[in-house]
């Protein structure tokens, strides 16, 4: 191919990407004065709308049709330092070690996979940490980890789930969540678990653990969900991009006060 060739084709691509463009900017106006319109004339309504930037689908666009949330640090706020507090207070020195905000390690990894039930979790941790505690305190140390939810979420997450399927996914155990729907949960205008999520996929359940690609998967199946439709918040970065990579619209949150602005913008603007 000579320089004449090369010239032409490169000619070609830039006469191509500009057609593309000039198409696009007309079709996004167009989109924009169409959804401009139909919410002046149904002002409850709300589109969900995705640009996926992924995957090589660069111009597709797709309606969210799920919220899929973590958590720690996305819904309820944590404090690991009042947790290793309490825990120090109990004879255990090395608690620093097996805890953080994303993933458990050792007796706390194990029930986090359902590896071991609570009473065993209890058994060991006695035996394993020459510890006198009793299972109430065991339960009270390691539920110090967990702080609140901040006002205004259990409302805005119970009314979006009249638009749109809300969804937990959690690397968490039973205590913590049992703990976290009992005292978490339903402080704002009676907004149970249930009454703010369709289902909430948990790790010690699945035995699965996030960012291993089957719990996504796992997840998309029993959701019956198309991944490009799901938006996903999760504190953890390495979350965030295995979630990518299954597909879904996923976005770092790392507050549940962020996580509230951006269910916000969702809700207000369709993105």
């Amino acid at each position: 191919m000579g320089p004449f060739s090369h010239c032409c084709e490169n000619d070609a691509k830039l006469k191509l990407s500009v057609i593309k463009a000039k198409y696009l900017s007309v079709f996004f106006s167009f989109l924009h004065k169409s959804m401009t319109q139909a919410k002046r004339k149904h002002p409850n309504l709300r589109i969900g709308i995705s640009f996926c930037l992924h995957r090589g689908k660069e111009n597709a666009i797709f309606m969210i049709k799920n919220i899929i949330l973590d958590l720690g640090v996305v819904t309820v706020r944590l404090d690991k330092q009042r947790c290793i507090d309490a825990f120090v207070g109990l004879g255990m020195t090395d608690i620093d070690k097996h805890i953080s905000n994303c993933k458990q390690y050792g007796l706390f990894g194990a029930i986090e996979l359902g590896e071991m039930s609570n009473a065993e979790f209890y058994k060991r941790m006695r035996e394993d940490n020459n510890l006198t505690a009793t299972d109430s305190e065991i339960d009270a140390a390691w539920n110090a980890f967990i702080l609140d939810t901040p006002t205004g979420l259990q409302n805005m997450l119970h009314n979006l789930k009249n638009k749109y399927r809300i969804y937990l996914l959690s690397n968490t155990n039973q205590i913590h969540y049992d703990y976290w729907a009992e005292h978490c949960m339903g402080t704002e205008g009676g907004n149970t678990v249930a009454e703010c999520f369709d289902k909430c996929y948990l790790s010690n359940e699945l035995h699965l653990a996030k960012p291993d690609p089957k719990i996504y998967k796992a997840v998309m199946t029993d959701m019956k969900a198309k991944p490009e439709e799901c938006l996903y918040l999760d504190d953890n970065l390495q979350n965030v991009e295995e979630a990518r990579r299954q597909g879904w619209n996923a976005e770092q949150s790392l507050s549940p006060e962020q996580t509230m602005e951006r269910l916000k913008r969702l809700e207000a603007e369709g993105i």
